[in-house]
């Protein structure tokens, strides 16, 4: 009876069996076109999406139902008034068209989902979200295109340099009655701020979105309710330059670059009153301009020059006086089409603080970021009047120690600021940014400090979709570097550098990067986008550029950079499984095909005009190697692409029902294969032309290579590579795509771990160790000419993201978005840890493994929805646990076959831990005599430890790091090292345990929290790991409180000094802003594990990091019915928060907790009053919108 009653208690323990589990079913991350609550939205079938979350293994979708309401009102009645989709029998959760009634211009539309599961679960209704629809039809188009179609003395339109000052957009309106909805529609070329009444109106930076300016250009949408009133209202609109006026004329060296004109805007203002009736305003020649302002110049590549002595005091309130300004001028729109961004913009999404500031003899300051970052200098500064500053900006620093430029070219990088003299004066750039770690900084009258400067971080406004970590440091600083180049690269698309006068969208740069990057960033948006940018400058021909937009004209016909059209198209569709970029853009890409074709003959592609960029050189101070051994022939190149788009197309041609078409691509490319090994196969040597490691690697990668050569062809790779470049790198930005990926699928993943983690040049490892914190252009980027030196390109990354998580980690798309997925990690090298997070459309997907010379542990999460093969290092499936059984007992697992070394399962949606060892579930319990002692008097603290696993547990260790203010009177059993009471224990059984007393006397007053830990065992855990950390809430450690009777409020804690780290939390988190309250809310328990009908302590933890005082702060928790919480029973309390809450104060309220069933639970709480306003959250507003008021924990119970 007793084994039954303990087996019960951990199938209850683990989560396997949980009435309120079953019932725990729901659509969350409701999305329309892949964004949350999108507006402005122009296609008349947005597609929507949702992921499915429960407790339960194996979910599965069996149907939807939507209902798309006309007003939230309506919707929380479940009237879907405008689409009711009746209950749909379909698993398919993401990229569902709308199929109601027609949408309608600036209409708001309100829907939300129910779903049902296979085994018959229903969820609730979800959450309600929102898009509206932005100006659909030409004719809701009525404003004009005005400009000033004029320079000015201080400008130079024609200089190789050019400057041209920013233009200022003036006029005042009445609006006759009370307002109800205001919204402003706005494009400003190149680049636009508006201002309302003297408000900024969004956050937005270098707004709109770039784009191919004679064909298409954005507005961007603003609900502006708030910034308008009855009466008298001022609109002030600013124009930069951006890439519409060119920034360079007749530049020596470089292509010239595109000019569109002069700067130009057109906004909608619509207002509607409280009465129905509506106006509108827009921009006409009634609207007064002059370029006589404080920016004198903005250049993206050479910087702004700011003169605060000559600002437009209130220019954008209403009473300015405007008399003096020129007349707005009538002007021809820049493009024919005019549409809503739906990308998200570009925002300052971060800010640094100086990590140092160095002062050089001539009286200039060099202030060091730490990081190089995309963005900009925010200055806080103070001086006489007229006083001017000067900032140059650059990646690395002379050996003087002032900013070095030369790898700039042209670009200046340098900001002007002159002082009003008026206190402190704030300022930072609004039409440039720059690439920089440093910057020298001309005109300080005294010393700064670091308080006087933020780097503001730029990048387009997308989530971290994915998280990478290892054991091995130099491959963490190498993803990390990849991080920081890749959003330093996202600026509206996706751009080589962000430093030199160049700046552009290589296709070449993201071919294969664009997936890589995919599993860190939420990027679909952004290359959905730039496929359109490459459609739109496609020529009449059919060529598609290597640069898109085209700021620089170059058609060069290459296969190697325009493949990116195609490659991309397939990103979006294995990875968010989007194909409408496939359909979108198949006629263009067929067009193009057709087009190319005139460089083959006899089916060898022969048109190259880049090759292999960047293969490491035969010297260290050139750029492009001009040895022949190295350099793939161009031909290869053409040939080897040419195959692999034809066989894109091919697939395309199958998605979009071209079946003609399918069958031309698939012929077509059986010619350029046959043709390719006839032409580059030399019989007489046994390899591919020159037997460059490229030459091999593509043919290889591709498919190409017929099968009675592919042994000699591998053996001709690994020779070469292993022999003469000794294991590193030999492929410039061409090879580097398929390096990792193929050497693992042909039996070399060792090879490919120590080329990724080598530290010796050429290797991404050799930067980091030169200092590197992004990638750079060249393999020796330290050494090579300045002229094309980049230190923050992301070309060279190659297929490195993409093999970390699909080979090392082991997440792998087999269907469309992660719909099925095959996971087999790679354990390589001298790797003993892997954790890697990817948030896929249909929800998280993570995979964590760890071995050591006993065994492997692996924990892998698949998302509702979706299911998994999930292959496991083992030579058979009776050696594989799954949690605490065998896992060929699981109900959750399916046995499919035994793959060499691998045993391969069926898995659906939760969370596994597999070990190819059997496991010992080790727990840990503290406890104390009594919660509170008299000052002098000991007290008893037992500490426990169980082994709730299958398997005998041997060479335990447990730890217990006291307070100091605690004096050990007795500890029987333990003994002190490092600080720490250590517990050996040689065997532990399963469903035994050890309990250790002490004798404890607190020296001081105070409340003591104090904490311990498995430290070690032979075995793997199914449900934590020893020694890392008592921070992490594993079931392996355990904390307890107690205080003295009479405490003076201080809180003495357990050291915790060996926290593994904690999976990162990415926020948006704004600055301290001095005119509110920034209010956060967390949980937390003194045990992870409770014990049924034991009380324990949840502590309520209120953060504020804002910079006002805030009292009436009240918290509302919400408990399940089976948990009393003080003296309630289930249900809400209200629980105040005393006194008046100082910025960067915390505070904690206590409330005792017991549980009175063994099973898992949640409790919810949220902060629900507040005398301040919050930037980032609002009180009682709900528990699942994600603001940091909000916050839950789930607790198991035993």
């Amino acid at each position: 009876m007793s084994r039954f009653l303990l087996a019960l208690v951990c199938w209850l323990w683990l989560g396997l069996f949980s009435l309120k589990a079953q019932n725990a079913i729901s659509a969350t991350a409701l999305r329309c076109e892949n964004l949350t609550n999108p507006t402005a939205l122009e296609t008349t079938k947005p597609r929507l999406s949702w992921q499915l979350s429960g407790a339960d293994r194996g979910l599965l979708q069996q149907s939807y139902h939507i209902l798309v309401a006309s007003s939230a009102e309506k919707l929380a009645r479940n009237e879907g008034d405008l689409w009711n989709s009746g209950v749909v029998s379909t698993d398919q959760s993401i990229w569902i068209p709308y199929g109601g009634q027609t949408l309608t211009s600036r209409a708001s539309y309100f829907w939300k989902v129910q779903i049902v599961t296979t085994n018959g679960l229903t969820s609730d209704w979800s959450q309600p979200a929102t898009w509206t629809m932005g100006l659909m039809q030409a004719s809701d188009r009525t404003a004009q295109w005005i400009g000033l179609e004029q320079t000015f003395p201080w400008d130079q339109p024609t200089a190789n340099r050019t400057r041209l000052s920013a233009r200022y957009f003036r006029k005042e309106t009445q609006l006759t009655k009370p307002i109800r909805q205001a919204t402003a529609y706005i494009c400003g070329l190149g680049l636009y701020e508006l201002h309302l009444n003297g408000q900024r109106i969004g956050t937005q930076v270098l707004a709109p979105g770039p784009t191919e300016y004679n064909k298409r250009v954005f507005y961007n949408t603003f609900d502006v309710t708030a910034q308008l009133h009855q009466g008298t209202n001022a609109l002030g609109i600013t124009l930069g330059n951006g890439h519409f006026f060119r920034m360079r004329l007749n530049q020596w060296a470089l292509p010239e670059t595109t000019h569109y004109g002069l700067p130009r805007c057109w906004m909608q203002l619509e207002v509607t009153y409280t009465d129905g009736t509506k106006q509108t305003i827009i921009t006409d020649t009634s609207w007064k301009v002059t370029a006589d302002g404080p920016i004198r110049a903005n250049n993206e590549y050479d910087g702004e020059d700011y003169d605060a002595t000559r600002e437009l005091t209130n220019w954008h309130q209403p009473g300015f006086n405007d008399s003096s300004w020129l007349a707005a001028e009538s002007v021809s729109a820049p493009a024919s089409r005019l549409e809503s961004q739906i990308n998200p913009p570009i925002r300052i999404m971060e800010t640094l603080r100086p990590r140092a500031i160095r002062s050089l003899p001539n009286g200039t300051y060099v202030v060091d970021m730490g990081q190089n970052i995309t963005g900009w200098l925010r200055i806080r500064v103070a001086g006489a009047r007229g006083t001017r500053l000067t900032m140059r900006f650059g990646e690395l620093v002379n050996g003087d120690g002032s900013v070095y430029q030369e790898n700039l070219r042209s670009a200046l990088q340098t900001d002007t600021y002159v002082l009003k003299g008026e206190g402190t004066e704030v300022w930072e750039p609004r039409f440039t940014y720059h690439g920089f770690r440093y910057v020298e900084i001309t005109g300080l009258t005294t010393p700064p400090t670091v308080a006087q400067f933020d780097g503001c971080v730029i990048y387009d406004e997308m989530a971290h979709s994915g998280t990478f970590s290892s054991s091995n440091p130099v491959l963490n600083q190498i993803v990390t570097n990849a991080d920081w180049g890749i959003k330093g690269n996202y600026r509206g698309m996706p751009t080589d550098c962000s430093q030199r006068d160049e700046r552009l969208g290589w296709l070449g740069d993201r071919t294969t990067g664009a997936q890589g990057e995919s599993f860190l960033f939420d990027n679909q948006s952004l290359y959905a986008k730039w496929l359109q940018d490459i459609e739109d400058a496609q020529t009449d021909e059919g060529s598609i550029p290597d640069v898109a937009p085209s700021y620089w004209k170059l058609y060069t016909d290459n296969a190697t950079w325009p493949a990116a059209y195609a490659t991309i198209a397939a990103m979006l569709y294995d990875q968010y499984g989007d194909d409408r970029p496939i359909r979108a853009h198949y006629a263009s890409m067929k067009r193009w095909i057709q087009y190319i074709d005139r460089y083959q003959q006899d089916y060898n592609y022969w048109k190259d005009e880049y090759g292999d960029w960047a293969v490491p050189p035969e010297s260290p101070e050139i750029i492009i190697t001009q040895d022949p051994t190295r350099k793939t022939p161009f031909d290869v190149l053409g040939s080897t692409h040419y195959y692999r788009i034809l066989t894109l197309l091919e697939r395309f041609a199958t998605i979009t029902g071209n079946d003609a078409d399918r069958v031309w691509f698939a012929e077509r490319a059986r010619l350029v294969r046959d043709a390719f090994n006839r032409n580059h196969w030399d019989t007489s040597k046994q390899q591919y032309a020159n037997n460059t490691t490229t030459a091999n690697l593509l043919p290889l990668a591709f498919g190409m290579v017929p099968d009675d050569r592919r042994d000699r062809v591998t053996a001709n790779l690994l020779s070469r590579l292993t022999g003469e470049y000794n294991t590193h790198v030999s492929s410039g930005v061409v090879g580097v795509q398929w390096l990792m990926r193929t050497l693992t699928t042909v039996g070399r993943p060792d090879l490919a771990y120590q080329i990724a983690t080598n530290t010796t040049y050429p290797s991404l490892g050799y930067m980091t160790q030169q200092g590197a914190t992004t990638i750079w252009e060249l393999w020796n980027g330290n050494t090579a000419s300045a002229f094309m030196n980049s230190g923050n390109h992301v070309m060279l990354l190659g297929d490195l993201l993409i093999w970390l998580y699909e080979n090392v980690a082991g997440i792998k798309a087999t269907e469309p978005g992660f719909r099925r997925l095959s996971m087999s990690p790679t354990p390589v090298g001298n790797l003993n840890q892997v954790s890697a997070s990817h948030v896929s459309p249909y929800g998280p997907i993570a995979s964590g493994w760890i071995k050591n010379e006993r065994g492997f542990r692996w924990t892998v999460t698949i998302p509702g929805n979706c299911r998994a093969e999930v292959a496991i290092p083992a030579t058979s499936p009776e050696l594989v646990w799954e949690g605490s059984r065998r896992a060929l007992e699981s109900p959750d697992l399916v046995f499919l076959r035994q793959e060499s070394d691998r045993v391969v399962f069926a898995v659906g949606s939760g969370t596994y831990v597999f070990t190819n060892i059997p496991p010992a579930n080790l727990t840990m319990q503290l406890v104390t005599e009594k919660r509170v002692v008299r000052s002098g008097d000991p007290l008893f603290m037992y500490m426990t430890v169980r082994n709730e696993g299958p398997e005998t547990a041997t060479n335990v260790s447990v730890g217990n790091r006291l307070s100091p203010e605690l004096s050990v009177l007795t500890a029987s059993g333990l003994t002190l090292t490092d600080g720490q009471l250590v517990g050996k224990i040689a065997q532990l059984d399963p469903g035994n345990q050890v309990t250790y007393s002490l004798l404890l006397r607190p020296t001081v007053p105070g409340t003591f929290v104090q904490t311990a830990q498995v430290t070690a065992a032979d075995q793997f855990d199914p449900t934590s790991i020893p020694n890392s950390g008592t921070g992490d809430g594993e079931d392996d450690m355990a904390a307890v409180d107690f205080r003295t009777a009479q405490t003076d409020g201080t809180v003495y804690q357990s050291a915790n000094p060996h926290q593994t780290p904690l999976p990162p939390v990415q926020s948006n988190q704004p600055l301290p802003d001095s005119t509110k309250a920034d209010l956060s809310l967390s949980l937390a328990t003194a045990q992870s594990v409770l014990t049924a009908t034991m009380p324990t302590t949840l502590s309520l933890i209120v953060t504020h990091q804002g910079g006002l005082s805030v009292g009436n702060v009240s918290i509302r928790l919400t408990v399940p019915a089976d948990i009393t919480a003080g003296s309630q029973t289930g249900g809400t309390l209200v629980i105040p928060v005393d006194g008046i809450m100082q910025p960067g104060q915390s505070k904690i309220v206590a409330v005792p907790i017991r549980s009175n069933a063994r099973q898992p639970f949640t409790v919810q709480a949220e902060l629900i009053s507040a005398s301040v306003t919050d930037p980032d959250s609002t009180p009682d507003n709900g528990l699942t919108n994600g603001e940091d008021d909000t916050a839950q924990l789930r607790l198991r119970v035993h």
